[in-house]
């Protein structure tokens, strides 16, 4: 994605994000979000942030670098990138993402590599076997 030139003050981005954050805090109708995020996002900026919330679902549940991959066809690089994300958001994000009940088929397609697996811990793929 392009960089935003008024990403470089801070201040500035930070007000914008309140503002965001106030608005979709105030948007209790599912269609009215589905119409907020569809025409203040770019087709590429919705499919980049789709993707790595399946990304953070997937770990989540357990799915090491390489299943995510073979999955939905991305680079470790991506996958990294939003594990980061993902523990930058510490217990509160975990909390968040394994709370969300998934609907459908979609959860089915999402299943634990081992039902034993403890969801707030991350394989870390740099050394197999291994949990963050």
């Amino acid at each position: 994605m392009r960089k935003v030139s008024c990403l470089r003050n801070k201040r500035l981005q930070n007000e914008q994000f309140e503002v965001l954050l106030d608005i979709l805090n105030s948007i209790s109708d599912r269609n009215d979000l589905d119409l907020f995020l569809r025409s203040v996002l770019s087709e590429s900026e919705a499919a980049y942030l789709a993707q790595r919330l399946n990304i953070i679902r997937m770990l989540s549940k357990g799915l090491s670098y390489q299943q995510i991959a073979d999955k939905i066809k991305v680079p470790s690089g991506t996958i990294a990138h939003a594990q980061k994300c993902f523990l930058n958001g510490g217990e509160r994000m975990r909390s968040i993402i394994t709370s969300y009940k998934f609907k459908g088929k979609e959860e089915s397609q999402i299943q634990k590599v081992d039902d034993n697996s403890d969801s707030s811990k991350l394989i870390n793929p740099r050394m197999p076997g291994s949990i963050i």
